[in-house]
């Protein structure tokens, strides 16, 4: 599987990316080394720049710069905690389907979080965020928008 194929493929065309998904029968180690190790160094690798040359506020006008040491520390436990962190996700995800008329399974709802994570947040009123969605791809998809969190769940499941 080709990273940047996925993930131009999920922002740019979704509903079509969603489907070759559905399809895909990829075991969790597959997932893990195939594609969520790599986008999971994203955020600390962020987060280490903006830490080192921008600092982070500790209130109005007071700035404290992480020395690189303090940075690569930083983006390291970040990076490590990531990815069990993610698994628990799917497996909170895979809990909750059969609430939803779902049926619990953790590779596919791995493979969900791990996918998900990659789209930009959706704007209201799309179609992903509408579980009466008729072309809706049979899984929970959620986006965090500020502090609100949408959670829909397709009947179809």
């Amino acid at each position: 599987m080709n990273i940047a194929k996925r993930i131009k493929g999920l922002i740019i065309a979704p509903d079509a990316e969603w489907a070759i998904i559905e399809a895909e029968d990829k075991s969790v180690a597959e997932l893990y080394r195939g594609y969520i190790v790599y986008l999971a160094l994203i955020p600390p690798f962020a987060s280490f720049l903006g830490g080192h040359f921008f600092g982070f506020g500790r209130g109005p006008g007071d700035v404290e710069h992480l020395s690189f040491a303090a940075g690569l520390t930083r983006a390291f436990v970040q990076y490590a905690l990531s990815l069990p962190l993610l698994y628990l996700v799917a497996f909170v995800l895979s809990s909750l389907a059969p609430h939803f008329d779902g049926k619990a399974d953790d590779r596919r709802a791995l493979a969900l979080a791990a996918y998900s994570y990659t789209l930009p947040i959706r704007r209201p009123g799309s179609r992903r965020l509408s579980a009466s969605s008729p072309d809706c791809d049979g899984s929970i998809f959620w986006a965090f928008t500020g502090s609100t969190c949408f959670i829909t769940a397709c009947r179809a499941c």
